[in-house]
């Protein structure tokens, strides 16, 4: 198993930038479990990057974890997921979309806000 994360060594990847970082951290996978998003954009081609990649390893599977109801909530980052699901589940790619229920997460400022509220 490897982790890939913009942070993490030996495989610091940053999606958003794809390059030949991320080819090496696919070099030799089966199948890739991808998990990352952002609130702040660039899910679609983060997923494009990841996804060429993955073909060019020769990645055997994709799965894209997703949220229930993607499909039909107007939120902006549904959507991106959305569109990810979309490109994730490609006839040229090998791959499964696995949608869970959404668990609601909240920035540490929210967070700080409430208890400052009483």
């Amino acid at each position: 198993m490897r982790v890939l994360s913009r942070h993490a060594r030996p495989y610091g990847v940053d999606l958003r930038a794809g390059g030949p970082e991320l080819d090496a951290a696919l070099a030799g996978v089966g199948t890739v479990v991808h998990c990352a998003s952002s609130f702040r954009g660039g899910d679609e081609e983060a997923a494009e990057h990841l996804l060429a990649a993955a073909r060019r390893a020769g990645v055997g599977h994709l799965v894209y974890i997703s949220i229930v109801g993607v499909d039909r909530v107007p939120y902006g980052y549904y959507r991106a997921k959305y569109a990810v699901e979309r490109r994730s589940g490609g006839s040229n790619d090998p791959g499964s979309v696995s949608r869970s229920a959404g668990v609601a997460l909240r920035h540490p400022r929210q967070v700080a806000g409430d208890a400052a509220a009483g």
